[in-house]
């Protein structure tokens, strides 16, 4: 039987301060490997890809601004919700971000000290760490990934979730997550804003961390 997940706040990529300490938690990955942590970024054709759907994104974007502007608050939050999946579409393509939604769910699924819920998605992502290139990278996660199992079951002690999250930041690419995370934080404000008949939303930090993702990935592709 699937174990039903808690309703829990998305977790969003890690901010500068989270991998600080996280880099302070004990672990026996390579030094050399958390030390560049969040470099691990998707190749050109992913992120045309990324770039393909933020675009689609920012353009729903304007779309709900000029429908807000034209006081149709119907449309506004119609186009801003589409706006949303594209965001959600953009943040989830290539290997290493498929993966490390399985960690969010992994991380979100501990509601008590009771692992069981935790363990029960672990085969989930062993596999999926099994379709990634072999580098020293995954290597290094794949290494948190059996501590942080062995944690689980009990064999050793530690705090796992620190564990499962330092795994996750290895595998992220900071300069196309964050932004791209506070694009999504800032879609779900502003979609509050909207429902509350905000006089004035905030649609420009939300176009701003859209422009931002959408650069890094022409920039890089």
């Amino acid at each position: 039987m699937i174990p039903i997940l808690k309703p829990a706040a998305r977790y969003t990529f890690l901010t500068t301060a989270i991998v600080l300490l996280l880099l302070s938690v004990p672990v026996f990955a390579s030094t050399a490997t958390t030390a560049s942590a969040g470099t691990y970024c998707p190749g050109p054709e992913i992120l045309l890809i990324s770039a393909e759907e933020l675009s689609t994104g920012l353009n729903l974007i304007i779309r709900s601004q000029n429908a807000f502007n034209n006081k149709d608050t119907e449309t506004a939050i119609s186009e801003l919700n589409s706006a949303g999946t594209a965001l959600h579409l953009a943040a989830s393509r290539g290997s290493s971000a498929r993966t490390n939604l399985i960690l969010d769910t992994i991380i979100q699924a501990k509601q008590s000290e009771d692992y069981t819920q935790m363990l029960y998605w672990f085969p989930l992502l062993e596999k999926s760490m099994k379709t990634m290139k072999t580098d020293s990278t995954v290597n290094a996660a794949n290494t948190l990934i059996a501590q942080t199992r062995n944690l689980l079951d009990g064999v050793k002690k530690g705090d796992p979730v620190k564990q499962l999250m330092l795994a996750r930041h290895i595998l992220a690419c900071d300069k196309l997550d964050i932004p791209l995370q506070q694009a999504i934080q800032s879609q779900t404000q502003l979609l509050k804003q909207l429902y509350k008949k905000n006089l004035k939303p905030d649609y420009k930090s939300l176009l701003n961390y859209v422009n931002k993702s959408l650069l890094y990935t022409l920039s890089n592709s």
